[in-house]
C-alpha cells in the first residue's frame, strides 16, 4: 500500500463504491477506506435493502421459514459482494479497513485492530453514511437487529417502526407476511411522505388491509 494517492475515498457503502468505481475508469489513483472489515457495499448490501428485497420476496413465495428465508438472503450478499470486489479490484481499486480521522487538510490516520497508519491523499469523498437517532426513554431496535440467523428466530409478536418511508414500510410488509401485529409511526400525514400523494395513498390502504 501507498501513503500518497490521487483520491481516498472514505465509506464503502454504494455511494463510496460508486465513487471508487468511477474514479478507476478514469484511471485515478484510488484508496477505498472503511472501518467495517468485510462490510464492502455498507450497509444497504449487508444489513439493509438488499437483504430485506431478498425477505419480501421469499414472504410472497409463501416461505414462512425465517431460517431459509435469511439463508437465501445471506446467499444474495455473498454473490453480489463478490461482483462488486471484482470490479473494485480490476479497476486497481486499493482497499484498507479501519477507522479514518483527519490529522491535516490532506491527511488521514487510519487506526485498526492491527495499528495505525497515516495516509496522504490530493482530494477526499467522505461516504461514511449515518446512523439512525435514538430516542429518549425507548430501547429500540435497530435495523441490524433482523439481519442475523438467531434474531430472526424471535422476532416480537408486536412491532412498532418508527419512520414509514420505503424502508420502513417494506419492514411492515415483510413481519406482517410472519404474522405480527405492525404499527408504523410517521411524523408526516403519511406513508412515503417524499413520494406523489397518489402512491401513498395507494400504499397505505394496502397496508391497512
Amino acid at each position: 500500500m501507498a501513503d500518497k494517492y490521487e483520491f481516498i475515498v472514505i465509506g464503502a457503502g454504494p455511494a463510496g463504491c460508486s465513487a471508487a468505481l468511477t474514479l478507476a475508469e478514469m484511471k485515478k489513483n484510488v484508496l477505498l477506506v472503511d472501518r467495517n472489515p468485510g462490510s464492502l457495499g455498507g450497509t444497504c448490501l449487508n444489513r439493509g435493502c438488499i437483504p430485506m428485497k431478498t425477505y419480501l420476496e421469499e414472504a410472497n413465495k409463501g416461505a414462512g421459514e425465517t431460517q431459509a428465508v435469511f439463508e437465501k438472503a445471506l446467499s444474495n450478499i455473498t454473490h453480489i459482494k463478490k461482483g462488486l470486489n471484482y470490479m473494485l479490484e480490476r479497476g486497481e481499486v486499493e482497499f484498507a479497513w479501519g477507522e479514518a480521522f483527519f490529522i491535516s487538510e490532506n491527511r488521514i490516520r487510519i487506526s485498526s485492530e492491527s495499528g495505525e497508519q497515516e495516509l496522504q491523499a490530493r482530494k477526499y469523498i467522505i461516504a461514511a453514511g449515518s446512523e439512525a437517532a435514538s430516542i429518549a426513554g425507548i430501547q429500540a431496535l435497530s435495523s441490524d437487529y433482523f439481519f442475523s440467523a438467531q434474531n430472526m428466530k424471535r422476532i416480537p409478536d408486536k412491532i412498532a417502526i418508527a419512520g414509514a418511508g420505503y424502508v420502513g414500510c417494506e419492514f411492515a410488509s415483510f413481519f406482517n407476511s410472519l404474522g405480527k401485529k405492525v404499527t408504523l409511526i410517521e411524523i408526516k400525514d403519511n406513508v412515503l411522505p417524499g413520494e406523489d400523494r397518489d402512491i401513498s395513498d395507494f400504499l397505505r390502504k394496502e397496508l391497512i388491509k
